[in-house]
C-alpha cells in the first residue's frame, strides 16, 4: 500500500518561546507566541516536564477579521507515540553561478560569442526536459581597412557582446567584463540573475522550486577563450518565498481557504489567503511528521500528518528549535 500525501500545517512563531516554563493559557496566547497544549483539556505543557500522550501546538495570530485567534498543528492532536520524524533545516543562502571566459587576441572577419544553456525549473516547465539554449553572437569590429589576418579590437567585441546580452528581455544573466588588455587580462563575465516573483490575488502564479539557475557556457569561436565556473551555484534553503508557498499549499488542507481556490464566477484565483511568512525573510524550518491512529467500529484508520515550524533566523529560530528538541526527544 502506498503512502498518501501528508495533511500538513505551517506554524510561524515570531516570539521566542520559553523552554523552562509552560506557555500562557491558550486564551491568552499572544500574537506570534507558540506553545504546546494537552489534548483534550487545553492546559499548557511544561516542556521540561512529562510530555502527555496527546497534545498539539498553537501559535497566536490575528485573523483576517482582526480578531485574536490561533493556528494549530495539523490534525486534532499529535499522538506522542506515533511521531515518526523530526528534522531541522537551517537557512542556506542561495548562490548564483558566475562563469568567466578569457578573451584572447581576436582575428578580423570572424563572429564571436557564447552559447548559454539554461538549466532551471522554469525552463523545464515551459519546454519539458529539453535543452534550452541562447546564442549571443557579434561580428568583429574595426576591420574595414584590414585583411583577414589583422587583429580586431577585442575590448570593443566584448563591449558589443555585453550590450547584446544585457539587452535580452529574458535577463537570465548579466554580462560584464574585467581587464583592459587583449590577450592577457580581458574576461567576459556572466552572472546568473535571481528570479523575481509577483503575486496575483494573493497567489504566486509563477512559483517554482528550486529557483536557482545553472548555465553551461560554450564559446562559439575557439579564439574566444575557455569558459570557467568561477562561482559555483548553490541551492537556497529556508527562503521566505518557499515558506510562504508552503502556507499556500497547506491552505488546501486546513480550510484556509480550502480546496476551491478559483472563483467559479470569473475563473481567477480567489482572494482570502492569509500569509504569516515574510517572503523576503530567511527561515529555519523544522518538520515534525506523525500519524494519527483512530478506531471506528470494526475498522482502524491511519492519517499521515505533518506540521512545519518555521522561524526567522536568530533568537526566535534558536528558541523554537530548543523547544522542539524537548517536545520531540526520541526522534
Amino acid at each position: 500500500m502506498s503512502k498518501g500525501n501528508d495533511v500538513f500545517q505551517v506554524l510561524i512563531p515570531t516570539v521566542a518561546p520559553s523552554v523552562i516554563a509552560p506557555p500562557a493559557a491558550l486564551a491568552s496566547l499572544a500574537e506570534g507566541a507558540i506553545g504546546f497544549y494537552s489534548y483534550p483539556d487545553n492546559t499548557p505543557i511544561d516542556p521540561t516536564g512529562t510530555i502527555p500522550a496527546k497534545f498539539y501546538a498553537a501559535v497566536g495570530v490575528t485573523n483576517l477579521e482582526g480578531v485574536a485567534d490561533i493556528n494549530k498543528s495539523a490534525g486534532t492532536h499529535i499522538q506522542a507515540k506515533n511521531v515518526s520524524s523530526y528534522d531541522n533545516q537551517i537557512y542556506v543562502a542561495p548562490v548564483n553561478m558566475v562563469v568567466t571566459t578569457a578573451v584572447e587576441a581576436l582575428a578580423c572577419g570572424n563572429s564571436y560569442g557564447v552559447k548559454v544553456e539554461i538549466r532551471n525549473q522554469e525552463a523545464y516547465r515551459l519546454n519539458g526536459y529539453n535543452q534550452v539554449v541562447k546564442n549571443y553572437v557579434v561580428p568583429s569590429v574595426g576591420c574595414d581597412e584590414c585583411g583577414v589576418d589583422c587583429v580586431t579590437d577585442c575590448v570593443a567585441v566584448v563591449d558589443a557582446l555585453i550590450a547584446l546580452i544585457n539587452a535580452d528581455t529574458d535577463a537570465v544573466v548579466t554580462a560584464s567584463k574585467s581587464g583592459t588588455t587583449c590577450g592577457t587580462d580581458v574576461n567576459l563575465i556572466l552572472t546568473v540573475n535571481a528570479r523575481t516573483f509577483a503575486d496575483f490575488c494573493s497567489v504566486n502564479l509563477n512559483y517554482f522550486h528550486p529557483k536557482q539557475t545553472e548555465i553551461i557556457v560554450t564559446p562559439i569561436d575557439e579564439d574566444f577563450g575557455t569558459a570557467t565556473v568561477t562561482t559555483a551555484m548553490k541551492y537556497g534553503q529556508g527562503q521566505g518565498i518557499d515558506v510562504k508557498q508552503m502556507e499556500y499549499d497547506a491552505g488546501g488542507w486546513n480550510a484556509k481557504p480550502g480546496i476551491y481556490r478559483v472563483s467559479t464566477v470569473n475563473g481567477i484565483a480567489r482572494e482570502g489567503f492569509q500569509y504569516f511568512a515574510d517572503p523576503t525573510g530567511n527561515y529555519a524550518v523544522n518538520n515534525v511528521a506523525y500519524t494519527q491512529d483512530s478506531i471506528s467500529g470494526w475498522r482502524g484508520d491511519v492519517s499521515f500528518q505533518r506540521t512545519v515550524f518555521a522561524a526567522k533566523n536568530g533568537a526566535v529560530a534558536t528558541a523554537v528549535k530548543s523547544l522542539l528538541d524537548l517536545m520531540f526527544p526520541n526522534v
